[in-house]
């Protein structure tokens, strides 16, 4: 890993996210909203903290020490206000690879269970991530599998709810 990481082949995008495990059914729009759903809770529950984005800009090397210190004092650089009317502001791109057969148009064909979402700024990035990661609240909608997936997780629940009384 670290070797990767070295190698100047390799590119570690702050802005860009994959999401595996994706449904068939998934398409381009259904990934937008769902980044976007994911973007709007994790910024509502504060995932995002200054110290993130203080070891963003200092990580990226192009600031000096007292700018870090003053964009991390100011709220609206440390995480961007986002735009409900207009998310292409916040997520410029979403790509979802998809399994095309011969005669097939893109648009048809399912997913192979696998996208990309890019946003502007590294803090909508993070604050979506830390959301979505191993976050069952999204399963039932948008993972392969995600029903039975549902429904195991409400068994498990109610299983105990059973022990506990």
């Amino acid at each position: 890993k670290s070797t990767k990481l070295r190698s100047p082949l390799f590119f570690i995008n702050p802005t860009r996210i994959s999401i595996r495990n994706l449904g068939k059914h998934v398409n381009e729009a259904a990934l937008k909203k769902l980044a976007f759903r994911a973007l709007q809770t994790g910024l509502e529950q504060k995932l995002v903290t200054p110290k993130d984005a203080v070891a963003h800009w200092r990580a990226k090397g192009d600031l000096a020490h007292h700018e870090v210190m003053r964009r991390a004092t100011d709220m609206n650089l440390v995480v961007p206000p986002v735009d409900e009317k207009n998310v292409k502001l916040s997520i410029p791109s979403v790509f979802v690879d998809r399994a095309v057969s011969e005669g097939q148009k893109a648009v048809d064909a399912p997913s192979k269970g696998f996208g990309f979402v890019e946003f502007t700024h590294h803090a909508h990035a993070l604050a979506a991530l830390r959301q979505l990661n191993n976050n069952p609240a999204y399963s039932a909608e948008y993972a392969a599998g995600g029903n039975k997936a549902a429904e195991m997780q409400k068994r498990g629940k109610k299983s105990k709810k059973v022990k506990t009384d």
